[in-house]
């Protein structure tokens, strides 16, 4: 993929996907990014785990996969139940490489996770 274009997205029953290739020049805001979701999810109006990524970011061209499994396989893989079980979708962020602004301002990303209705 190449900086600008739409991202590849993959939404089944049991996990999501999404990768796209961002061109983060001189940002002066946060980029966010979003776990895709089904048509059923955006007309009931649930929100989207998501991702974002610092400002000053100065990245010519970075590839971003997101990935999110079902909770339920989790807690039915390792048996978990009651109050150890996972109840948001766990979320995994890939990024082909990232630079940092500078060495005095750490790179931070903050990720938000919705918790399943299940």
């Amino acid at each position: 993929l190449l900086p600008g274009q739409e991202a590849v997205t993959v939404v089944l029953p049991q996990f999501r996907v999404s990768v796209q290739t961002l061109a983060l020049i001189d940002t002066s805001a946060a980029t966010s990014l979003t776990v895709p979701r089904s048509s059923l999810e955006q007309v009931s109006g649930q929100p989207a785990s998501s991702v974002s990524l610092p400002a000053g970011l100065n990245q010519p061209s970075l590839n971003v996969s997101l990935t999110t499994l079902r909770s339920e396989l989790l807690n039915t893989e390792l048996s978990l139940f009651g109050s150890q079980q996972v109840f948001s979708n766990p979320l995994t962020l890939e990024l082909s490489e990232v630079t940092c602004p500078n060495r005095t301002t750490p790179c931070r990303f903050e990720m938000v996770l919705q918790t399943s209705a299940e």
